[in-house]
């Protein structure tokens, strides 16, 4: 009783301060959301933000045809004057804010990307992937990451801790929100003390993906092995498993099968969307391996 009176108390009182959920030894972890993002950026690690379905897909598939991402969180937008303002600011594209847009219009849907010019600029967000990539914005290194571009992303993350960057790399699964018709509609009003947050199979096997990709001489943390595993044993299936999945599932009853497609395409593109500590705030662009 006494033990569990003692938790109980760690827990009303905040816990042990001084202890740090990030493994020691490791050189690669997998950690989750904006938390994961902010803490792993205070530390010091390189952070690779994943989104699969669709932010992370979407970006990659506008610096492979030799764009420019602008990246920003709702709230950043906001506090920028709009999206319109930040198009005007960059001189660039602004997604729509609805998914299901014109022909020539475009959107966070990685089909309608594939039509913009090459060198396009864009300014991009989503609740998740946008602020996560904000979340990690004092780190020395942000990479855009998902499974078209998983052994890019694993060659930069090497070649960054060989040349001294930094000496981690945390991977961070974004999740997903739940919010919209469907929230309303099947779970009501949580209140505002609700994180309504939903860990999703898309991400972890993007995270995954990608920590499978490295060399094995770098240490990983328990959740880093783990999302590497549970990738390697859904490799050979992931249009099926993304299909199937509750993302994958939402999106394809609304009609966009083709981003889960493309989303699927494992190693489709060989570049890395990124930005070093001092390059210009929210600005992503290529580096090709």
């Amino acid at each position: 009783m006494g033990d569990e009176a003692d938790r109980e108390s760690d827990i009303t009182e905040g816990g042990d301060a001084s202890f740090d959920p990030w493994p020691s030894q490791a050189q690669i972890h997998v950690e989750w959301g904006v938390p994961g993002a902010l803490l792993a950026a205070r530390r010091g690690d390189l952070v690779v933000v994943v989104d699969v379905l669709s932010f992370s897909t979407s970006v990659v598939e506008v610096v492979a045809r030799d764009g420019i991402a602008f990246c920003y969180s709702p709230e950043e937008l906001d506090e920028q004057g709009g999206r319109d303002r930040a198009g005007s600011i960059h001189d660039a594209v602004v997604l729509s804010k609805q998914r299901n847009v014109a022909p020539g219009e475009v959107s966070l849907s990685p089909a309608s990307l594939r039509s913009i010019s090459f060198g396009e600029r864009v300014v991009m967000t989503s609740l998740n992937g946008g602020r996560c990539t904000a979340a990690a914005a004092d780190a020395p290194w942000v990479g855009i990451g998902c499974l078209t571009n998983r052994v890019a992303v694993a060659r930069r993350v090497e070649g960054l801790l060989a040349d001294g960057a930094a000496t981690r790399c945390t991977v961070v699964p974004c999740a997903e929100v739940w919010s919209g018709p469907f929230m309303a509609s099947q779970v009501g009003d949580l209140g505002s003390s609700a994180i309504p947050l939903r860990p999703s199979v898309e991400d972890l096997l993007g995270a995954g993906a990608i920590v499978a990709a490295l060399g094995p001489q770098l240490p990983r943390s328990v959740e880093a092995t783990i999302a590497a595993a549970t990738f390697g044993s859904h490799s050979g299936r992931l249009a099926s498993v993304l299909q199937g999945c509750v993302s994958g599932r939402e999106l394809r009853e609304r009609g966009f099968h083709e981003d889960v497609e493309i989303a699927t395409q494992l190693d489709a593109h060989a570049v890395v969307p990124e930005r070093a500590l001092g390059d210009p705030l929210h600005r992503f662009a290529t580096h090709s391996t």
